[in-house]
């Protein structure tokens, strides 16, 4: 199960909250759709990457591979899925042996495009079987845009395998793409091997072992907590997140207190929108977890932080921390007493 479906289902012991309203929870990112960004753009959310879009301007649909891959693409888009296929595997067949790297980045798309389409009508045996011929093409290509590729390919195999209930499959994947990009030049190729370790943490977390998700957290600090590239730092941020909601689901609530004081210390200055969600989030927790521990003032105090850092900025993903925080900060305070009009 990817990250962008898990559900949280941990409910305030500490504190009695009225039967109305939603209770709170710890604030998880947000399930993926399917207007999320395109493979090699890591995507905030673990999810099955998108279909590649067709080539722009091809020279020639039937004899160049960018325009046999446009003609796909519209054979998928149209509903003709076997026509589709048909066409990626044309793409393998006529430019398969090709050594351009244009030609190599068109068939590494096709095997893309042609797993993804078996993966959305089911077919995960059959999806799984073009990962492995990727794999077998592609492993060791050093071009830049092939490895964008393979690594949106590898990813999918991961979510094809947990689909079928083999989690140690795809936690074994996961680990290959550490292996495989976490050492990469490219700091936005080492941003999604972090991204990797993230999700493999947050599986072993669903799965119980939640010491075990723990220490890849922990080496994911070890590791990366030294860089400064932006994009390192998002997906860094990212990972402290989920430590914190790991942290909180196993009640190590004290932990999750100062672990998002840790995040706000060290990125609350940022302003990246994607570090200042992450930050809004981890307050968010905070505060649940405050009032996990029964400590209410304080969890209504760090609920108005969050409202009153957060709510003049405009960004959809900040207004819905501050909304949430206001609802919990609601459910938190006590009622008024009505009292009775004075008597003259």
């Amino acid at each position: 199960m990817s990250r962008g479906h898990r559900v949280s289902a941990v409910l305030f012991a500490a504190v009695v909250f009225p039967a109305t309203g939603s209770r709170p929870v710890f604030a998880e990112w947000p399930a993926a759709t399917t207007e999320a960004a395109a493979p090699w753009i890591p995507a905030g959310s673990r999810r099955v990457f998108d279909a590649l879009p067709p080539a722009k301007t091809p020279n020639s649909q039937e004899n160049n591979p960018g325009g046999l891959f446009q003609k796909a693409v519209t054979y998928y888009r149209e509903g003709m899925t076997p026509q589709a296929i048909a066409t990626y595997d044309e793409i393998v067949r006529r430019f398969g042996d090709d050594e351009r790297p244009t030609a190599r980045k068109w068939v590494a798309k096709a095997l893309f495009n042609k797993a993804d389409t078996f993966f959305a009508q089911g077919q995960v045996a059959e999806a799984l079987a073009v990962y492995d011929e990727a794999e077998r093409r592609f492993a060791d290509d050093r071009n830049f845009e092939i490895r964008q590729t393979m690594f949106g390919m590898l990813l999918n195999k991961g979510e094809a395998l947990a689909h079928q209930g083999n989690i140690w499959g795809k936690i074994f994947v996961l680990e290959t793409l550490d292996r495989r990009f976490s050492r990469d030049a490219d700091p936005g190729i080492r941003a999604w091997a972090i991204n990797a370790l993230d999700d493999k943490a947050m599986t072993l977390n669903q799965h119980g072992m939640s010491d075990e998700a723990i220490a890849v957290f922990d080496d994911i600090e070890r590791r990366f907590g030294g860089e400064h590239t932006p994009v390192i730092r998002q997906q860094l941020v990212k990972a402290l997140v989920d430590k914190g909601i790991v942290l909180g689901k196993r009640g190590s609530l004290a932990e999750v207190a100062a672990i998002s004081d840790a995040i706000d210390r060290r990125f609350g200055k940022d302003d990246s929108p994607e570090i200042q969600e992450a930050v809004s989030r981890s307050l968010v927790n905070k505060g649940v977890a405050l009032a996990q521990q029964g400590r209410r003032r304080d969890a209504i105090a760090a609920f108005e932080h969050v409202e009153n850092r957060f709510s003049k900025v405009d960004s959809p993903s900040l207004r819905e921390q501050v909304a949430r925080a206001r609802d919990y900060k609601k459910q938190l305070s006590p009622e008024e007493k009505k009292r009775p009009p004075a008597k003259h």
